[in-house]
């Protein structure tokens, strides 16, 4: 069982990600990165880090990332923004994050698994993400069954 410490500000984001990576991974969750959760990032086999909700409750510091870019941790930053830390051992997803494309991004990371782009250093697991959203999505058949035509009203 790996040990995750999740960042993220919004408690009901909190449950959801905690929810996803359970039972396979021990959650430590904090809701900001004040001097405790930064000095523990070592202590961790992964960091989740909701860098767009933090920017949005105005607790992305440049305090924590210079930490993130310090730290040897694998590291997932959530957020659709460009700046995310420049270091290896890091991933990126855009905010709107499916069960299934968190696990696998999880994974990747925990096994040391992440693909290089030819562009640049940085890691990329959108091809994996892809992969996982088209396996989770199964299409709903809606079907009407009409068995016996509506009775005559006219008597």
């Amino acid at each position: 069982m790996s040990k995750v410490l999740l960042i993220e500000p919004h408690r009901v984001m909190q449950q959801a990600l905690a929810l996803s990576l359970f039972p396979e991974h021990d959650v430590r969750i904090a809701d900001s990165a004040d001097a405790g959760a930064i000095s523990s990032f070592n202590d961790v086999d992964l960091l989740i880090i909701d860098a767009a909700a933090l920017r949005t409750a105005g607790k992305l510091t440049t305090e924590l990332k210079r930490a993130v870019e310090a730290a040897k941790t694998p590291t997932l930053w959530i957020d659709d923004d460009d700046a995310r830390p420049k270091r290896a051992k890091i991933a990126a997803l855009a905010p709107a994050i499916t069960s299934a494309s968190l696990q696998t991004a999880v994974a990747d990371l925990l096994s040391g698994d992440l693909k290089k782009t030819k562009k640049n250093s940085q890691p990329e697991i959108a091809a994996a993400v892809e992969t996982a959203e088209e396996d989770a999505a199964e299409p709903i058949d809606l079907v009407e069954i009409v068995d016996d035509e509506a009775p005559d009203k006219a008597e």
